[in-house]
């Protein structure tokens, strides 16, 4: 009773703080689980919202001051015809059950997670997905019209690690990449996450914007100012150049703290915007440093990686190490993955060290 209380009380203040998108339908235990039930549950108190937040027609019709004369103070109004032609304009009923206790105790006294779940069932068994979203309908229906959508992809990468392969969002990058006029980024912490999100809702541009699931340590500095297809640079260094994206900047500063230890001087690039990417600032961290590392949650073929080689390859080659994922990975927590693909401090160290023959 108290978490149903509590959905309701948070979708209502969230609906009148004035937003657009409620997130976290179907979900319990902070988004660890998912439950269809739940997600039904939590739509019928979405419409009960939305039809409060719509208002009420007041007129003649509606008011029934002459129904109220003529049935007076002491009369039954819900028997009266024109209570039953404009109930169902106040509020609809998919779930949650009106009838008195003794016809709900007749039919079995079924509860609404109970009638929720058997009406998961028959959406489950009848349902045809229509026009799901891909990746030839962003090319065809946002990117070639230039229509400014921005697609928030929610928990990429291993946020869903212990789901295994299936949930692993990891081909992403390498999806978005290929289709023209579409931004691609993933902001690297909270601050650059908001900042990156006002870019994006007032550009005009077909934005595609991963968003991280699990807590990340803060990297961006206070007064920095986000701008599109820019690298910041947050070490320097003219040893070698750490370039990482999204949740591997924190990794590739504490790949830079390892380095500073053994005399090596990294520079670390948070290259947030991966299409367009910052060509200018690749090619200097090329000249300058001579080798790169680039670290990603992603797959290697097409993502962060590639798009900097493609920039090395023809205006100023030097020897890389590209760090992600080469294929699907296993199930295991998001700790394990990124161990297990050396995608941590020391394995990033460890990339720039074989670099410098070290």
């Amino acid at each position: 009773m108290q978490a149903g209380a509590e959905r309701a009380l948070n979708r209502l203040m969230t609906a009148l703080a004035g937003a657009s998108v409620l997130f976290g339908q179907g979900m319990l235990e902070t988004g660890l689980t998912f439950d269809i039930p739940t997600l039904l549950v939590d739509d019928e108190i979405i419409d009960y919202v939305l039809r409060m937040l719509a208002g009420f027609k007041v007129d003649a019709t509606t008011l029934s001051t002459d129904l109220i004369k003529e049935v007076g103070p002491f009369g039954t109004y819900l028997a009266e015809m024109n209570t039953f032609e404009h109930l169902g304009d106040l509020s609809t009923y998919n779930l949650m059950n009106r009838r008195n206790y003794d016809m709900w105790a007749a039919s079995g006294k079924p509860d609404l997670y109970g009638q929720a779940r058997e009406r998961a069932k028959e959406i489950l068994a009848t349902h045809k997905q229509k026009n799901p979203l891909s990746p030839e309908q962003v090319k065809a229906d946002i990117a070639y019209s230039n229509f400014p959508a921005v697609l928030c992809a929610m928990s990429p990468g291993f946020s869903y690690g212990e789901l295994g392969p299936t949930h692993h969002s990891i081909e992403d990058f390498a999806w978005m990449r290929a289709i023209s006029n579409l931004v691609v980024m993933a902001p690297a912490d909270p601050k650059q996450t908001r900042e990156a999100m006002r870019w994006a809702a007032t550009a005009g541009k077909p934005t595609y914007m991963r968003i991280g699931r699990y807590k990340i340590p803060a990297v961006t500095p206070e007064d920095h100012v986000f701008a599109m297809g820019k690298a910041d640079q947050l070490r320097d260094g003219n040893d070698v150049t750490l370039i990482a994206i999204g949740t591997l900047v924190t990794r590739a500063l504490a790949a830079a703290d390892l380095l500073a230890k053994e005399g090596i001087k990294a520079r670390v690039l948070n290259m947030a915007t991966v299409k367009p990417i910052d060509a200018e600032a690749v090619i200097a961290a090329a000249k300058e440093t001579g080798r790169i590392v680039t670290a990603e949650e992603g797959i290697l073929y097409g993502g962060l990686g590639s798009a900097v080689a493609e920039v090395t390859a023809q205006h100023a080659p030097v020897p890389m190490r590209m760090l992600g994922l080469p294929g699907f990975a296993p199930t295991g927590s998001v700790d394990f993955l990124f161990e297990h693909f050396g995608l941590t401090g020391a394995g990033i160290a460890a990339a720039a060290r074989e670099l410098l023959g070290k």
